[in-house]
């Protein structure tokens, strides 16, 4: 910046070298050579410094960078209340069977297609939340573990067999050999899902 000031600086001395009163013309509305002289030196500076105060602008501008948003998938979102996966797999029975929007860390996703997730605490797996995408509509990117969610959907409860329980074991990249039995789980039929950025 300074550079170019001391270079507009000196294109108006070389201006004023170069264009002597003597060769000037007394123009309408000017009251003699002097005055034309000192106009078209200030509109050189006037110019100078305005090609300056724009280019700072936008110099300005391509420094600052935009904040990274959330990314959508599936349907936009209905409710406006969020509530926090905590308090919902405190008592699930509250929460069953009715639409809510829940907020909660992404502690596991399926690693074949991004076609479930979990909400929750790792170090309590029997709180966890699945979430499964209505229609299988929609699918999350598969490295989406520990982003934070917010999620809208039908919550319930449910038991899964141990063909399921195992199903989602080989989804989530673990041994499904090393689980058995039923499982009870609580759910999430999800419409949208929107991942924040990390």
């Amino acid at each position: 910046m300074l550079a170019l000031a001391v270079l507009g600086h000196k294109m108006v001395e070389t201006f004023g070298m170069f264009c002597p009163s003597k060769w000037l013309t007394v123009g309408v509305g000017l009251r003699n050579q002097h005055d034309k002289e000192m106009e078209m030196k200030w509109s050189a500076m006037a110019v100078l410094i305005a090609g300056l105060t724009v280019a700072g602008g936008v110099a300005a501008e391509e420094a600052e960078p935009k904040a990274p948003e959330a990314i959508q998938y599936g349907g936009s979102f209905e409710l406006k209340d969020i509530i926090a996966v905590d308090t919902v797999v405190a008592n699930p029975e509250k929460f069953a069977g009715k639409t809510i929007l829940v907020k909660g860390k992404i502690t596991s996703v399926c690693k074949k297609k991004g076609c479930w997730l979990q909400l929750g605490n790792t170090s309590t797996p029997e709180k966890l939340v699945r979430v499964r995408m209505k229609d299988y509509g929609f699918f999350v990117p598969l490295d989406c573990d520990g982003q934070t969610a917010v999620i809208e959907g039908v919550f319930s409860r449910k038991v899964l067999q141990e063909k399921m329980v195992k199903h989602y074991e080989e989804d989530a990249g673990k041994d499904p050999s090393k689980v058995s039995g039923t499982r009870e789980e609580l759910s999430l039929l999800a419409n949208g899902i929107s991942i924040l950025p990390r």
